[in-house]
């Protein structure tokens, strides 16, 4: 399920932290475009937690995890990572995002709820999509969660310009319907690929 979206807080949180700088650039496999820094900010991904391949397209997560009970007693939790990725785009080609599959496992008793989101968008423009997953228990088992940047489609670049995509990746569980129950949510993995086309 795609759902436009509005990213304007996301927007402002992405330029806070390319602003600030990150990690050390990594190259692409494409020669149309080459990522120069991927960064991830968020209590879903805290340092030493995330990982990533040179071509920005395969990201892991060690600590993107929900548990109920929770020690601070709250019967509705949220964590998120947001993963920024800035691109250098040739004269004459422009970028987007074909698809996105993201992996994880939820064990919850019955009545809760678990929901997974991904948000994908460009930075400085206000379009982008919102793909999520919804389980409720009895339910254990893997799930996965996909998306596209548009609803129906591709969203593309500008042409020929340099470009900063963003994705925010939350869980959210509920047990308020179920508070003296037990549940864990998490998502391990993320694959995108990156696709390049002249303009």
């Amino acid at each position: 399920m795609l759902i436009p979206s509005a990213q304007t807080g996301l927007q402002k949180a992405l330029l806070a932290i390319i602003a600030a700088g990150g990690v050390a650039p990594a190259e692409g496999a494409d020669d149309s475009y080459i990522i120069e820094e991927i960064r991830a900010v968020g209590p879903g991904c805290p340092p030493g937690t995330f990982d990533f391949d040179a071509e920005g397209q395969h990201f892991v997560y060690d600590e993107m995890i929900l548990w109920h009970p929770d020690p601070a007693g709250r019967t509705v939790q949220y964590t998120n990572c947001l993963t920024t990725i800035a691109i250098d785009v040739a004269e004459g080609i422009q970028v987007s995002v074909a698809h996105a599959r993201a992996r994880g496992h939820a064990t919850l008793d019955p009545g809760i709820v678990a929901r997974h989101t991904m948000k994908f968008f460009f930075a400085g423009d206000p379009s982008g999509a919102m793909s999520h997953t919804e389980l409720t228990g009895p339910f254990d088992d893997d799930y996965d969660l996909s998306g596209q940047l548009s609803p129906g489609g591709e969203a593309w670049s500008t042409c020929g310009e340099p470009v900063v995509l963003g994705i925010d990746s939350s869980l959210q569980l509920n047990a308020s319907h179920n508070p003296a129950g037990t549940a864990e949510l998490s998502v391990d993995r993320l694959d995108m690929k990156i696709q390049a086309r002249r303009c």
